[in-house]
Protein backbone atom coordinates (compact mmCIF):
# COMPACT_ATOMS: atom_id res chain seq x y z
CA UNK A 1 0.00 0.00 0.00
CA UNK A 2 1.22 3.49 -0.82
CA UNK A 3 2.16 5.95 1.90
CA UNK A 4 -0.66 8.23 3.10
CA UNK A 5 0.10 11.87 3.89
CA UNK A 6 -2.52 14.45 4.88
CA UNK A 7 -1.98 18.16 4.17
CA UNK A 8 -4.29 20.85 5.51
CA UNK A 9 -4.84 24.35 4.30
CA UNK A 10 -5.31 26.48 7.42
CA UNK A 11 -7.71 29.41 6.97
CA UNK A 12 -11.15 28.04 6.17
CA UNK A 13 -10.11 24.48 7.00
CA UNK A 14 -8.63 24.32 10.49
CA UNK A 15 -10.77 27.34 11.36
CA UNK A 16 -13.75 28.91 9.58
CA UNK A 17 -12.09 32.31 9.36
CA UNK A 18 -13.16 33.76 6.02
CA UNK A 19 -15.85 36.15 7.36
CA UNK A 20 -13.32 37.64 9.78
CA UNK A 21 -10.74 38.15 7.04
CA UNK A 22 -13.34 39.93 4.91
CA UNK A 23 -14.23 42.18 7.84
CA UNK A 24 -10.55 42.97 8.46
CA UNK A 25 -9.96 43.76 4.78
CA UNK A 26 -13.07 45.96 4.70
CA UNK A 27 -11.93 47.95 7.75
CA UNK A 28 -8.38 48.21 6.43
CA UNK A 29 -9.54 49.40 3.01
CA UNK A 30 -11.82 52.05 4.50
CA UNK A 31 -9.02 53.37 6.70
CA UNK A 32 -6.87 53.68 3.58
CA UNK A 33 -9.35 55.44 1.31
CA UNK A 34 -10.92 52.47 -0.48
CA UNK A 35 -14.48 52.62 0.79
CA UNK A 36 -16.49 51.71 -2.31
CA UNK A 37 -16.06 47.93 -2.21
CA UNK A 38 -18.80 45.64 -0.94
CA UNK A 39 -18.00 42.57 1.13
CA UNK A 40 -18.70 40.46 -1.96
CA UNK A 41 -16.18 42.45 -4.00
CA UNK A 42 -13.59 42.23 -1.23
CA UNK A 43 -14.15 38.48 -1.08
CA UNK A 44 -13.41 38.18 -4.80
CA UNK A 45 -10.30 40.36 -4.61
CA UNK A 46 -8.63 38.77 -1.57
CA UNK A 47 -7.31 35.25 -1.94
CA UNK A 48 -3.80 33.89 -1.78
CA UNK A 49 -0.82 35.85 -0.47
CA UNK A 50 -1.22 39.43 0.71
CA UNK A 51 1.19 40.99 -1.77
CA UNK A 52 -1.20 39.92 -4.54
CA UNK A 53 -4.29 40.96 -2.57
CA UNK A 54 -2.88 44.43 -1.91
CA UNK A 55 -2.00 44.96 -5.55
CA UNK A 56 -5.51 43.98 -6.60
CA UNK A 57 -7.01 46.41 -4.07
CA UNK A 58 -4.57 49.33 -4.28
CA UNK A 59 -2.81 48.96 -7.63
CA UNK A 60 0.62 47.87 -8.80
CA UNK A 61 2.53 50.94 -7.60
CA UNK A 62 2.95 49.83 -4.00
CA UNK A 63 6.56 49.46 -2.88
CA UNK A 64 7.78 46.31 -1.15
CA UNK A 65 8.02 48.29 2.09
CA UNK A 66 4.42 49.48 1.74
CA UNK A 67 3.23 45.95 0.99
CA UNK A 68 5.02 44.62 4.07
CA UNK A 69 3.59 47.35 6.30
CA UNK A 70 0.04 47.11 4.96
CA UNK A 71 0.07 43.33 5.27
CA UNK A 72 1.28 43.47 8.87
CA UNK A 73 -1.41 45.98 9.89
CA UNK A 74 -4.23 44.11 8.15
CA UNK A 75 -3.28 40.82 9.80
CA UNK A 76 -3.05 42.49 13.20
CA UNK A 77 -6.60 43.75 12.64
CA UNK A 78 -7.73 40.24 11.66
CA UNK A 79 -6.27 38.64 14.78
CA UNK A 80 -7.82 41.28 17.02
CA UNK A 81 -11.26 40.86 15.40
CA UNK A 82 -11.13 37.04 15.49
CA UNK A 83 -9.51 36.56 18.89
CA UNK A 84 -12.71 36.12 20.91
CA UNK A 85 -14.49 33.98 18.32
CA UNK A 86 -11.90 31.54 17.01
CA UNK A 87 -12.54 27.82 17.38
CA UNK A 88 -11.53 24.70 15.43
CA UNK A 89 -13.76 23.43 12.65
CA UNK A 90 -16.30 20.88 13.86
CA UNK A 91 -14.75 17.43 14.28
CA UNK A 92 -11.19 18.60 13.55
CA UNK A 93 -9.57 17.83 16.90
CA UNK A 94 -11.06 14.34 17.03
CA UNK A 95 -9.97 13.70 13.44
CA UNK A 96 -6.42 14.85 14.18
CA UNK A 97 -6.37 12.45 17.11
CA UNK A 98 -7.34 9.56 14.83
CA UNK A 99 -4.57 10.48 12.38
CA UNK A 100 -2.03 10.63 15.20
CA UNK A 101 -3.16 7.29 16.65
CA UNK A 102 -2.67 5.72 13.22
CA UNK A 103 0.75 7.36 12.76
CA UNK A 104 -0.34 9.20 9.62
CA UNK A 105 1.92 12.11 8.71
CA UNK A 106 0.29 15.55 8.78
CA UNK A 107 1.33 18.94 7.42
CA UNK A 108 0.00 22.43 6.69
CA UNK A 109 0.28 24.43 3.45
CA UNK A 110 -1.06 27.94 3.90
CA UNK A 111 -0.90 31.36 2.26
CA UNK A 112 -1.05 32.91 5.74
CA UNK A 113 1.92 34.65 7.38
CA UNK A 114 3.74 32.94 10.28
CA UNK A 115 2.04 35.19 12.85
CA UNK A 116 -1.40 33.96 11.77
CA UNK A 117 -0.24 30.35 11.82
CA UNK A 118 0.99 30.74 15.39
CA UNK A 119 -2.24 32.52 16.37
CA UNK A 120 -4.58 29.91 14.89
CA UNK A 121 -2.71 26.86 16.16
CA UNK A 122 -2.26 28.34 19.63
CA UNK A 123 -5.89 29.41 19.99
CA UNK A 124 -7.18 26.03 18.75
CA UNK A 125 -4.58 24.08 20.77
CA UNK A 126 -3.58 22.06 17.71
CA UNK A 127 0.06 23.07 17.19
CA UNK A 128 1.37 19.74 18.52
CA UNK A 129 -0.36 17.90 15.68
CA UNK A 130 1.56 19.71 12.91
CA UNK A 131 5.33 19.12 12.78
CA UNK A 132 5.54 20.32 9.16
CA UNK A 133 4.21 23.75 8.14
CA UNK A 134 4.74 25.84 5.01
CA UNK A 135 3.52 29.45 5.18
CA UNK A 136 3.68 32.50 2.92
CA UNK A 137 7.17 33.47 4.10
CA UNK A 138 8.58 30.41 2.33
CA UNK A 139 7.06 30.76 -1.14
CA UNK A 140 7.31 33.19 -4.01
CA UNK A 141 4.04 32.25 -5.68
CA UNK A 142 0.60 32.26 -4.09
CA UNK A 143 -2.17 29.78 -4.79
CA UNK A 144 -3.30 28.62 -7.39
CA UNK A 145 0.40 28.08 -8.11
CA UNK A 146 1.35 24.64 -6.68
CA UNK A 147 4.55 25.83 -4.96
CA UNK A 148 3.22 25.80 -1.39
CA UNK A 149 1.96 22.21 -1.68
CA UNK A 150 5.04 20.94 -3.48
CA UNK A 151 7.26 22.48 -0.82
CA UNK A 152 5.33 20.74 1.97
CA UNK A 153 5.57 17.40 0.15
CA UNK A 154 9.31 17.94 -0.21
CA UNK A 155 9.63 18.65 3.53
CA UNK A 156 7.67 15.48 4.30
CA UNK A 157 9.83 13.44 1.92
CA UNK A 158 6.83 12.12 0.03
CA UNK A 159 5.46 12.07 -3.49
CA UNK A 160 2.54 14.39 -4.33
CA UNK A 161 0.59 11.26 -5.28
CA UNK A 162 0.83 10.15 -1.61
CA UNK A 163 -1.02 13.27 -0.45
CA UNK A 164 -4.66 14.00 0.30
CA UNK A 165 -5.34 17.71 0.83
CA UNK A 166 -8.14 19.49 2.68
CA UNK A 167 -8.99 22.81 1.01
CA UNK A 168 -11.81 25.35 1.19
CA UNK A 169 -11.01 27.74 -1.67
CA UNK A 170 -11.04 27.44 -5.45
CA UNK A 171 -7.47 28.80 -5.83
CA UNK A 172 -6.33 26.38 -3.13
CA UNK A 173 -7.99 23.43 -4.84
CA UNK A 174 -6.33 24.35 -8.12
CA UNK A 175 -2.99 24.67 -6.33
CA UNK A 176 -3.19 21.19 -4.81
CA UNK A 177 -4.48 19.68 -8.05
CA UNK A 178 -1.65 21.29 -10.01
CA UNK A 179 0.74 19.70 -7.52
CA UNK A 180 -0.69 16.27 -8.38
CA UNK A 181 -2.57 15.67 -5.12
CA UNK A 182 -6.07 14.44 -4.30
CA UNK A 183 -8.31 17.09 -2.73
CA UNK A 184 -11.23 17.02 -0.31
CA UNK A 185 -13.18 20.27 -0.38
CA UNK A 186 -14.81 21.63 2.77
CA UNK A 187 -17.86 23.87 2.45
CA UNK A 188 -16.81 26.65 4.84
CA UNK A 189 -16.16 29.17 2.06
CA UNK A 190 -17.77 27.85 -1.14
CA UNK A 191 -20.93 25.75 -1.62
CA UNK A 192 -20.65 22.11 -2.63
CA UNK A 193 -21.61 22.82 -6.24
CA UNK A 194 -18.73 25.25 -6.77
CA UNK A 195 -16.24 22.90 -5.12
CA UNK A 196 -17.36 20.09 -7.43
CA UNK A 197 -16.99 22.38 -10.44
CA UNK A 198 -13.38 22.92 -9.32
CA UNK A 199 -12.96 19.12 -9.62
CA UNK A 200 -12.39 18.18 -6.00
CA UNK A 201 -12.35 14.45 -5.36
CA UNK A 202 -14.84 14.62 -2.50
CA UNK A 203 -16.75 17.25 -0.50
CA UNK A 204 -17.45 17.47 3.24
CA UNK A 205 -19.21 19.97 5.48
CA UNK A 206 -16.90 19.25 8.42
CA UNK A 207 -14.44 16.65 9.70
CA UNK A 208 -17.08 14.42 11.26
CA UNK A 209 -17.69 13.18 7.70
CA UNK A 210 -14.15 11.85 7.14
CA UNK A 211 -12.91 8.28 7.62
CA UNK A 212 -9.57 6.57 7.13
CA UNK A 213 -11.25 4.36 4.53
CA UNK A 214 -12.15 7.45 2.51
CA UNK A 215 -8.63 8.85 2.73
CA UNK A 216 -7.01 5.59 1.65
CA UNK A 217 -9.53 5.15 -1.14
CA UNK A 218 -8.87 8.61 -2.53
CA UNK A 219 -5.11 8.19 -2.33
CA UNK A 220 -5.20 4.81 -4.10
CA UNK A 221 -7.75 5.63 -6.79
CA UNK A 222 -7.64 7.41 -10.09
CA UNK A 223 -9.81 10.53 -10.28
CA UNK A 224 -12.41 8.99 -12.58
CA UNK A 225 -12.79 5.95 -10.34
CA UNK A 226 -13.14 8.17 -7.27
CA UNK A 227 -15.97 10.13 -8.85
CA UNK A 228 -17.82 7.02 -9.98
CA UNK A 229 -17.66 5.20 -6.66
CA UNK A 230 -18.48 8.22 -4.50
CA UNK A 231 -21.55 8.89 -6.61
CA UNK A 232 -22.77 5.35 -5.98
CA UNK A 233 -22.21 4.97 -2.25
CA UNK A 234 -21.58 6.83 0.99
CA UNK A 235 -18.38 6.26 2.89
CA UNK A 236 -18.60 5.22 6.53
CA UNK A 237 -18.00 8.14 8.89
CA UNK A 238 -15.77 8.24 11.93
CA UNK A 239 -17.42 7.04 15.13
Amino acid sequence: MKKLVIIFDMEGVIVDSRPFHIRAWRDFCRKNGVDHLSDEEIDKQTHGVNKDNLKRLFGDNLTEREIEGHSRIKEEMYREIYNDFIKPTEGLVEFLGVLKENEIEIGISTASPPENVEFVLRKTDTKHFFPIITDDSEVENGKPHPEVYLKTAEKMNCSPSDCVVFEDSIPGIRSAKAAGMKVIGITTTYPKEELLEAEVDHVIDDFREVSLDLLNFLRESELSAVKNVLEESDVEKLD
